[in-house]
């Protein structure tokens, strides 16, 4: 009898934890849900003066992309050090310093039937399109995109919430770090059909763009194009 006793108690006593386990998980991630990343990135991310350097390592062909981007108001300018190029928008010009030329700043549109459209834009304009926050990956917006709230996790000091967000299939998924403090991203785990494919890193800097960061070059050598 007290034998049986205590198996029941030791049985109470383990369903007792794990359910505690559960709600404890459950108020968690309710806690840091999607809709909370959501609002945490929104935080800094509205801004259009910002720099952004972005690293993307590919782990299968072992190459490595750099990409630098200076934003401010009514200009933008586009560093690629794997490739050498280099773009400027500034007044209304799309300036591509690579191949010595220029044209008026032109945006593909979709309308509602699919249809690509190309429109004219000020500089102005296309910078508006581009706040800080589209430089992140977008599955952090799509709703039906699966989170998973994974815990806090320090980056070089940097306090991040780490979460997962599976699009379509379970092999497919991103686990992503956030600056608790900022809403910036700090890192970005890509896996395809389960292995990891590719890692980005970014350093990101607000408000501190002028318009010594983004110079136009002297056009006399460029040609324009239609």
């Amino acid at each position: 009898m007290k034998k049986t006793q205590l198996i029941i108690n030791i049985i109470t006593v383990i369903a007792s934890i794990i359910i505690l386990i559960l709600v404890y998980k459950m108020l968690i991630n309710s806690k840091y849900s999607q809709r909370y990343i959501k609002e945490l990135v929104d935080k800094n991310t509205d801004t259009t003066n910002y720099i952004i350097e972005k690293e993307k390592i590919f782990i299968r062909s072992e190459t490595k992309n750099l990409e630098k981007i200076i934003q401010k108001s009514d200009g933008r300018k586009e560093e690629y050090s794997s490739t050498g190029k280099i773009m400027i928008y500034a007044n209304n010009l799309e300036i591509n310093e690579s191949r010595k030329t220029y044209t008026e700043v032109k945006v593909q549109e979709i309308d509602k039937d699919g249809k690509v459209n190309e429109k004219t834009y000020t500089t102005k304009e296309m910078v508006k399109l581009h706040p800080l926050k589209n430089e992140f990956n977008s599955y952090i917006y799509i709703d039906s995109s699966k989170y998973e709230y994974l815990g806090k996790e320090k980056i070089d000091n940097t306090k991040c919430i780490k979460g997962k967000f599976t699009l379509y299939e379970k092999s497919n998924y991103i686990i992503v770090w956030i600056d608790l403090k900022t809403g910036f991203i700090i890192k970005e785990e890509e896996y395809k059909e389960g292995k990891l494919d590719n890692i980005v890193t970014y350093n990101t800097k607000i408000n501190i763009v002028t318009d010594q960061d983004i110079i136009i070059p002297k056009l006399e050598d460029y040609n324009y194009y239609e």
